[in-house]
């Protein structure tokens, strides 16, 4: 309990600094960041009654999650810069055990594994989904610098693709071997999203949380476990204040005497979440209800971009009080959730590679509390065979 450790991770090796916090005295050891070299240093070097303390890196969760029973608690904290010219890995890693015996540190929550497969099984969706739209931007940027306009409206339907097929001999030699790389890209890419949200869908289709946040209208299943896995678990946001927070969608403060500046948005959050939520505001804001209302006020006054960005702050607050409470959108129209429902469940029919099925059970169990209030299915008699949420 009197000993510190603070670990510098890096790509290739780690630097650990063992502070006494009675004595002062600092021991630096130093291991490879592999799963075998960092079970032999929690071997040889740890105890439980240590303390662990990790600077949030990309890979910093990984170590984390090999090092947690080995001691009697991990933290995870915030990175910070240092401007006093010195910065070694050794003093990196003292720092990091100094904020933590001085409770200076900021720390971060470390989520747990199933929550961390969901995130990286979100991310790839994501990156996915972006390869698409470059590809697409691509193919269309070569046909307008080759003087080529196409007949179809949409050059990547099927009709549209028969007719790309004709006019690519049209094309010099090297526009027409870019053309069919980005074709054969495009379609990989599109081949393997699909399979994706074939198994997404297979998570998604039995989980209460997910068809909770389906109600909200531009919410599809795909985005109501982004959602999920980048909040984690509600309980831990005492306020959706801190929640919006969380997500980097709280305005910026400049105030000095007695002048109060509300800037734009800090932006210092979760990325992901924060994307998906202006995604779904954008789709939000087309059916009627009070998100839209709230656009249409402020739209005329702060543009388009503004507007939408305060409309995802207001359905992540919305977001908060439906997983907290139990509680169904109020504005839910129960065709556009049957129509999603349909799409879900269609997908996870066709999913047939049990690749990754321990991830559905250990995602159920999270999902799962000792108290769980009732969801109020009365109006949503499709919503009775499922079990309740968190």
């Amino acid at each position: 309990m009197f000993i510190i450790v603070g670990i510098d991770v890096h790509k290739d090796k780690c630097v650990a600094a063992f502070l006494n916090r009675l004595t002062g005295e600092v021991n630096y050891v130093e291991f490879f960041t592999t799963r075998a070299s960092i079970r032999s240093f929690a071997e040889k070097e740890l105890r439980k009654d240590m303390i662990v303390a990790i600077e949030a890196t990309c890979n910093a969760f990984f170590v984390a999650n090999e090092l947690k029973k080995y001691v009697r608690k991990v933290i995870m904290v915030a990175p910070e810069k240092h401007y006093d010219g010195k910065k070694t890995d050794k003093t990196d890693a003292y720092r990091i055990a100094l904020s933590v015996a001085n409770n200076t540190n900021k720390p971060c929550w470390i989520p747990s594994p199933v929550i961390y497969r969901l995130r990286e099984l979100a991310g790839f969706w994501v990156s996915l989904d972006q390869d698409i739209i470059r590809l697409k931007n691509k193919i269309c940027a070569l046909l307008m610098e080759n003087g080529i306009r196409l007949a179809s409206k949409d050059v990547f339907s099927q009709k549209g693709r028969e007719e790309l097929d004709k006019v690519a001999g049209e094309l010099p030699p090297t526009a027409r071997m870019k053309l069919r790389s980005y074709l054969r890209h495009l379609d990989e890419a599109e081949e393997d999203k699909a399979t994706l949200e074939k198994y997404l869908a297979s998570l998604a289709v039995n989980e209460p949380v997910v068809h909770l946040l389906m109600t909200i209208p531009g919410v599809s299943f795909v985005a109501a476990l982004i959602i999920i896995g980048e909040i984690g678990d509600v309980s831990r946001f005492s306020s959706p204040k801190k929640l919006t927070k969380y997500a980097g969608l709280v305005p910026s403060v400049n105030q000095s005497g007695n002048h109060c500046y509300m800037g734009r948005i800090t932006k210092a959050g979760r990325k992901r979440l924060r994307w998906i939520l202006v995604q779904a505001a954008n789709n939000a804001v087309r059916v009627e209800g009070r998100l839209r209302d709230f656009y249409l006020r402020l739209k005329p006054k702060k543009g388009h971009n503004k507007a939408i960005v305060a409309c995802a702050r207001k359905m992540l607050v919305i977001i908060w009080h439906m997983l907290t409470n139990g509680e169904i959108y109020r504005d839910c129209v129960k065709r556009l959730y049957n129509k999603k429902k349909r799409i879900m469940e269609k997908k996870a029919e066709n999913y047939v590679e049990p690749d990754f099925s321990d991830l559905a059970s250990q995602l159920y169990e999270f999902l799962r509390r000792e108290r769980s209030p009732e969801i109020p299915l009365e109006d949503f008699p499709e919503m009775e065979g499922l079990v309740k949420f968190i």
